[in-house]
């Protein structure tokens, strides 16, 4: 699943580079993680994304760049595209659960609380999963 790898590397990449100034719209981002997921070399991907950061690259020179690297994937059906979106989504949602675990993480080792992060996740599963039964008194 080199493919997922490309793209979940290329969010902490594009969050490093717009760490100062965003440059990149929500749509140039679904393009690069497109070209992110088809690209055999993550190294090419980084070379997008430097072309893409060059200051004085306008909209329209995004655009162009993006078009550029995207060409191959023009003639892909729509309903192929949307399933692609749903994926890069969902990789970004658990991009983001893993980082919010992990600043938590620090959080309450540098406040010295004692703890076990996978077990309150599995334990927090297993309650969740646990239908609640309705008192007979009250309903």
């Amino acid at each position: 699943m080199a493919e997922l790898e490309h793209v979940v590397k290329t969010f902490s990449l594009l969050e490093a580079a717009e760490k100062e100034q965003p440059f990149l719209t929500r749509e140039q981002k679904q393009d690069l993680y497109r070209i992110a997921f088809h690209k055999e070399s993550m190294e090419e991907v980084e070379k997008i994304i430097l072309q893409l950061q060059v200051p004085h690259a306008g909209k329209e020179e995004k655009e162009r760049i993006l078009s550029h690297y995207l060409e191959p994937f023009f003639q892909v059906p729509e309903n192929i595209l949307q399933i692609e979106n749903y994926i890069f989504q969902l990789q970004y949602m658990t991009y983001e659960k893993e980082k919010a675990n992990h600043m938590l993480e620090a959080l309450l080792k540098q406040e010295n609380v004692q703890y076990d992060l996978e077990a309150m996740l599995t334990e927090g599963k297993i309650k969740a999963a646990v239908p609640v039964k309705k008192d007979r008194a009250m309903g």
